[in-house]
């Protein structure tokens, strides 16, 4: 209770002051569209609207000396510090063009969004798969070598005359088949390596492109929030 005033002074938060303040500004504006419906650049509205936003702070300067923010007398404040008062600019001109463009980077936002969300869900399953091709593929390749190998030395062994009757042709050609077979061996290994190279890049992709999604979802989020603000 003020005994110097002899009334009860209203108790608010300073950020519900300020909330009562923007509510009252941005209801006015509302009005002030409805009989002047013109661009932000139109010198008789931007006149009408600073005169207007004048009046209520100097409505809202006079009740300070009612109200008690935060639990503190505003007697000796001034009302823009109280309301944390904003310029026109932040709270009535809005620029369509601005919000229209907000508009597109959001739907463009939301369809990268599901296209992303689709890459997340089948990417791992897609390098599983050729991870799990490539395996089979050299598997069947080296095994197909080791067969034949075998095969091929198990023939030059039944075919093997006593050391002082294998002529030098003879040694020669399964020589030759050994050589030939190792280097399909080696053509398997390269073949693996590559392969393997390929399956990181698609998994250095995938991570790119997540982390793109990430920061982009932040900056959209920021920018939401700022359209809001203003």
């Amino acid at each position: 209770m003020d005994f110097d005033h002899g009334y009860e002074k209203i108790a608010l938060s300073k950020q519900d002051y300020s909330e009562v303040f923007d509510n009252v500004l941005r209801s006015a504006m509302d009005k002030l569209n409805l009989h002047l419906p013109a661009s932000g650049k139109d010198p008789l509205k931007n006149d009408v609207s600073a005169i207007l936003e004048e009046f209520l702070v100097d409505g809202f300067d006079s009740s300070k000396f009612s109200v008690l923010a935060d639990g503190r007398d505003l007697d000796d404040k001034a009302i823009q510090d109280v309301i944390l008062l904003r310029t026109l600019e932040n709270v009535e001109q809005i620029d369509p063009e601005v919000t229209s463009t907000l508009r597109n980077v959001l739907q463009d936002f939301e369809t990268e969004t599901v296209e992303v969300t689709k890459w997340r869900r089948e990417a791992p399953i897609k390098a599983s798969d050729v991870y799990r091709d490539v395996i089979t593929k050299v598997d069947e390749q080296v095994s197909e070598i080791v067969t034949q190998i075998e095969k091929d030395a198990e023939s030059a062994y039944n075919e093997t005359k006593e050391p002082e009757q294998v002529n030098e042709e003879e040694s020669d050609e399964t020589s030759k088949s050994y050589n030939e077979h190792l280097e399909l061996l080696e053509e398997s290994s390269r073949l693996l390596l590559g392969l393997r190279v390929e399956v990181e890049a698609y998994n250095t992709t995938f991570e790119f492109l997540n982390d793109a999604y990430k920061r982009q979802s932040l900056e959209v989020g920021n920018s939401a929030k700022n359209g809001e603000n203003r």
